[in-house]
């Protein structure tokens, strides 16, 4: 195994692991309790007060625009873990949010 393979697994493993992390702390503590800090999540909470929809669409929606205007503007060369980092944080999210 080359040692490039061993970073890409490693960074994909991190990637998993942060949007767990940050996901949880959303789901369970700053969305429970209302607490606006900023970000997709915390708009989305803002627009969901003031236009009855759910969160999670939301949150969703704007990620999706967002990453679509990273792949345009920014380039190609973090896109991938971008992506990923996405696919996770809206999964691990709509999953938690919803688990309760």
């Amino acid at each position: 195994m080359s040692s490039d393979k061993y970073l890409d697994y490693k960074r994909i493993v991190k990637i998993i692991v942060g949007n767990l992390l940050i996901t949880s702390a959303y789901a369970f503590i700053t969305v429970p309790n209302e607490i606006v800090n900023g970000g997709v999540t915390s708009f989305s909470m803002i627009l969901s007060n003031m236009a009855d929809v759910n969160i999670t669409i939301y949150t969703n929606t704007i990620t999706v625009i967002l990453l679509l205007l990273y792949g345009l503007f920014l380039g190609k060369q973090f896109f991938s873990g971008s992506i990923l980092s996405c696919i996770a944080y809206m999964i691990f999210y709509f999953t938690e949010k919803n688990r309760y």
